[in-house]
């Protein structure tokens, strides 16, 4: 059974509700065409007008391809809903083919799409420079060192501002004792 999650106008996240809950809601109002939307399977929240797009698109029939040869998926069952069912080429997990992309001439599950998602979302933040590895860790590296020879630079800058004041301190201490 699918479970909606859905923000409000203030951008509360509110849910799971299922399908009937969230068709009374779609009902009364509480969720526009402009709502964003959220259910298992699904990347990223999309706004409902989206959403109702491709379950719509699920409806219809597609033309299927011929294949001369087996598929190297797990073969399509009926689901409970009546629609057929593929195994997630990633997790192997058994979905309604509507929640299913073909990735590489594989299904994907949404959870697999946005686990490779988030893969190369953080491969891409640790590796910026296009350096990997050695070249990497010598990077952080010498920005480490470049950090610390400011904070040392600093704090001995610092000090010898503070001697320098207790010395002249001395100095006027001195003549006024000379007096």
């Amino acid at each position: 059974m699918v479970q909606y999650y859905f923000r409000n106008a203030e951008g509360a996240k509110i849910g799971p509700v299922g399908a009937e809950e969230f068709q009374q809601l779609r009902d009364a109002g509480d969720i526009e065409d402009r709502t964003m939307v959220w259910h298992s399977g699904m990347i990223d929240w999309e706004p409902y007008v989206a959403v109702q797009a491709r379950q719509e698109l699920a409806k219809t029939p597609q033309p299927r391809p011929h294949r001369t040869a087996a598929p190297a998926t797990a073969p399509a069952t009926p689901s409970a809903a009546g629609g057929p069912r593929l195994a997630c080429g990633t997790c192997g997990q058994d979905w309604p083919e509507a929640l299913l992309s073909m990735e590489s001439g594989r299904p994907m599950c949404g959870n697999c799409q946005r686990l490779k998602k988030e893969k190369e979302q953080s491969g891409r933040m640790s590796n910026a420079a296009g350096v990997g590895g050695w070249g990497a860790w010598l990077i952080k590296c010498a920005c480490g060192l470049v950090v610390i020879s400011a904070l040392i630079f600093l704090r001995l800058h610092l000090l010898e501002g503070e001697k320098a004041e207790k010395a002249a301190q001395k100095a006027k201490l001195a003549q006024k004792g000379a007096r």
